[in-house]
């Protein structure tokens, strides 16, 4: 089955407005790294997800006509990464974790436009974070994707 298809049918199995103990964390401050912009608006799918790396601080767009950007990104097994979001005012932006296999490993889906996740690496591989356009405005994003240990 095609990898686009499959991140499709996760999404609209996901929702949104539910809760899930493991979903939210508590934001962060500044994080050192590579900032990274949103060079391409071909990083919709996971085949064509934008490479980035723990320590990037990223902008990016997301709309009514452009609803999802999926990045990519590897860790280490125990390794703690934080992600912070902020989509500007008068936008709903939702991120999801998906391991290799397309499994959500974590979601952030508040009202609003600013989200956060928290997630304990248990396997040493690749991660694609997915941000999506839920509602209103289109927004103009700033995220980070940083590690504590």
């Amino acid at each position: 089955m095609n990898k686009y298809i499959i991140l499709a049918l996760a999404l609209s199995l996901v929702g949104c407005g539910g809760t899930d103990a493991e979903e939210n964390s508590p934001g962060f401050t500044s994080i050192s790294g590579k900032s990274v912009i949103e060079t391409t608006e071909d990083n919709d799918t996971i085949s064509t997800a934008q490479v980035v790396s723990i320590g990037s601080a990223i902008t990016g767009s997301v709309s009514t006509s452009d609803v999802i950007d999926v990045y990519q990104f590897d860790t280490k097994k125990g390794q703690r990464v934080e992600v912070n979001f902020d989509g500007g005012t008068g936008s709903d932006v939702d991120i999801y974790l998906y391991n290799s296999d397309y499994n959500v490993l974590r979601i952030s889906h508040e009202d609003g436009s600013e989200e956060s996740m928290v997630y304990d690496a248990s396997y040493t591989g690749t991660l694609y974070l997915v941000v999506k356009h839920y509602e209103g405005d289109d927004s103009t994003y700033q995220m980070s994707i940083a590690s504590s240990n």
